[in-house]
């Protein structure tokens, strides 16, 4: 929760700084999170190459983040929950539903031991070697491992910030929902 919060705020103020505009709030909620992970991403890459990858570090950015969210953000959209909820037709809970077994499918998923190839020499393992030395480094048998892709990142977040569970959590629950949210909201555009 507290990782989806920090993104969310960081994204956020980034759209603010930047003064882009959204159609809605969910529109602009989803763009805020897309950008605070991606901001995340170059975060992680960047201390990554200079060697700083340091659990403390980034539990500090993320907890000093979230208070941050607490005292900034959170006030003033109390009612934000009561808005989303009361805003839509009733086709769209329909669909949120059905958003919803999907994410309990996901969050099963997720919860369940690994045993592709993809996690095994990609994903997870590239993520945990990160981890292990505190820095990006080549491995010969891992793919991607000179240049690490968005998911190896986002593991390697999940490693800092806990441990294997966490790190799928983000890649496969959370990176789930959220491609159904960013398909709801297409298709509310649309």
């Amino acid at each position: 929760m507290i990782v989806l919060v920090t993104v969310f705020y960081i994204g956020s103020t980034l759209i603010k700084k930047t003064k882009i505009k959204t159609d809605s709030i969910l529109e602009h909620n989803i763009f805020s999170i897309g950008i605070g992970f991606s901001a995340i991403i170059l975060i992680l890459s960047t201390f990554g190459f200079l060697g700083l990858l340091h659990d403390w570090l980034f539990r500090i950015f993320f907890y000093l983040t979230f208070s941050f969210f607490i005292v900034k953000i959170y006030p003033s959209n109390r009612n934000l929950f009561r808005t989303i909820i009361t805003g839509y037709p009733k086709d769209y809970y329909i669909i949120t539903l059905f958003i919803f077994i999907l994410s309990l499918l996901y969050l099963f998923t997720s919860l369940t031991p690994t045993l592709d190839g993809d996690s095994m020499y990609g994903y997870l393992a590239l993520a945990r070697e990160y981890f292990i030395h505190h820095k990006i480094i080549p491995v010969d048998h891992y793919y991607g491992s000179i240049f690490p892709q968005n998911g190896q990142l986002i593991s390697t977040l999940g490693f800092l910030l806990g441990d294997q569970i966490i790190a799928q959590l983000l890649v496969v629950w959370v990176m789930g929902i959220l491609c159904c949210l960013i398909i709801f909201a297409i298709s509310i555009t649309i």
